[in-house]
């Protein structure tokens, strides 16, 4: 009796998670994919799949001397943005968002801290017509949407820099609250970053 009820329980939990999930990629643009993360980091090359905090708590677990803050800081010097890639940026939608109403406000400072982890690995790519959620925590994620029907691989610092945008251009300040952001932001090369509440 207790195996039945312990087992209805779990299948009850995932289905609920299941339909968190279906319900999570059917509010984006393309489908939701993992995001695969092929590169260096701490000085190891490594294949890792989920967000870039799974990412770096992975990395914790197989390389117990990876050094988040110093991957982070490397990267930020490396990284430089060029004028050219501020050129191909575009325009900028704030919640509410056409054809996505539900999207809501995520907290600023999470965002800010996805943005800061983001700095630290070197290539975002995403496959075709598909999206990924490069950064979440406590309910505040950053997605890379791909709308061209090829893969695309820009660097992470620099989609970094597009939700960066969006925390100044599409905040709000509740009193005595912090500051909270959703929106989304358009690049000439066909793909966009989204900053909103999600479900982590």
């Amino acid at each position: 009796m207790q195996f039945t009820t312990a087992a209805l329980a779990f299948a009850g939990f995932m289905a609920v998670a299941l339909a968190a999930v279906v319900q999570e990629a059917a509010d984006l643009p393309h489908p939701l994919v993992p995001f695969q993360y092929k590169g260096t980091l701490g000085g190891h090359d490594v294949q890792l799949n989920g967000t870039v905090e799974e990412i770096y708590a992975q990395m914790k677990v197989l390389h117990p001397e990876f050094d988040a803050e110093h991957a982070i800081q490397n990267g930020t010097n490396a990284s430089a943005i060029t004028p050219q890639n501020v050129n191909s940026k575009s325009n900028y939608i704030c919640k509410p968002v056409p054809g996505h109403k539900d999207w809501d406000y995520a907290n600023g400072d999470r965002i800010a801290e996805g943005i800061r982890y983001l700095k630290g690995i070197d290539i975002c790519d995403v496959g075709p017509q598909t999206c990924v959620r490069i950064s979440c925590s406590w309910s505040a994620g950053i997605f890379l949407c791909n709308d061209n029907d090829h893969a695309i691989f820009p660097k992470c610092n620099y989609i970094a820099s597009y939700a960066q945008d969006l925390i100044g251009k599409c905040s709000v300040f509740p009193v005595f609250n912090g500051f909270y952001t959703c929106g989304q932001k358009f690049d000439t090369d066909r793909y966009n970053v989204i900053v909103r509440s999600t479900s982590c």
